[in-house]
């Protein structure tokens, strides 16, 4: 979380998190080079089971799918966590397993209807993520002040990227 990392390093947490960026951009570039290179579907499954055979390949086929079932269900509980903070009955017992099987549900049921529906419930998510993030940049432009980016030249964190 940001507010650890800045209370760990302090001013150089932006530096952290641009490091972790590159890195994982390396990553991103190594499964696009290797992608580039198949013209059938499987992703590391695939790449594993050409590079060392079925075995291994069986074995990343299944960590994948693992690794995926439990970030949906880590994602429901951080849903589940959220909506308490406006719906504290969602927190525990049937408001619980209620709001897990209408996403579940839901989810479900928008796939059985097809790809277009899905793209389409898709880009609504986005745009409902988006509209939020852009009204409160745009707010937040407002309330800029030039004592505070002279503040984080002192704290050296800008120095760094020679932006003072």
């Amino acid at each position: 979380m940001p507010a650890d990392v800045y209370a760990r390093i302090g001013s150089y947490s932006l530096i952290a998190f641009v490091a972790c960026a590159l890195v994982v951009t390396l990553i991103i570039l190594c499964f696009a080079e290797v992608s580039s290179r198949f013209s059938e579907t499987g992703g590391p499954y695939l790449y594993a089971r050409e590079a060392f055979g079925p075995t291994l390949g069986f074995e990343v086929g299944w960590l994948i799918w693992l690794a995926r079932l439990t970030a949906f269900a880590a994602n429901c509980n951080l849903l589940v966590s959220y909506l308490g903070y406006f719906w504290t009955d969602a927190t525990a017992g049937a408001g619980r397993a209620t709001v897990i099987i209408l996403v579940v549900v839901s989810l479900a049921a928008i796939n059985i209807l097809g790809v277009r529906q899905a793209t389409i419930v898709s880009n609504v998510f986005t745009v409902g993520k988006l509209v939020p993030l852009l009204i409160f940049i745009l707010v937040g432009l407002f309330f800029l002040s030039p004592h505070n980016i002279h503040l984080l030249c002192d704290l050296h964190m800008l120095h760094f990227l020679n932006l003072c």
